[in-house]
């Protein structure tokens, strides 16, 4: 949490910009390196509205990342001797009855899943 606070401007005008432009943003955690944070995008019923708002997302951190004076970057493990990071997604499939066809309610999910 402590480092949150750290960090609770540029966070603020991340969430009040992906506010402005429609980005469907979450939650935030301090990840486990310096400066490192996962924000999670709320699922969206269409998959190009999807990829369009992560595209807008990482353009709109990188900016305002220059506004406070940082650099924002979403490669995986930009720093051989730090602890890694990266952009990735989480996929959730629904059949046409409304249910995940990845969640069979077990920790292995679905044979789909497998």
């Amino acid at each position: 949490i402590d480092e949150i606070d750290d960090f609770e401007a540029f966070i603020h005008d991340v969430y009040e910009a992906c506010r402005m432009q429609g980005i469907p943003v979450d939650t935030a955690i301090a990840e486990n390196g310096v400066g490192q944070f996962e924000i999670n995008l709320n699922h969206v019923p269409d998959a190009l509205r999807a990829a369009d708002d992560a595209v807008l997302f990482k353009r709109t951190v990188k900016g305002i990342a220059r506004k406070h004076g940082f650099a924002a970057c979403f490669m995986a493990k930009p720093y051989g001797e730090r602890a890694g990071n990266g952009f990735h997604v989480h996929f959730s499939v629904i059949d046409k009855d409304g249910r995940n066809i990845f969640d069979d309610g077990s920790d292995q999910g679905s044979d789909i899943m497998r």
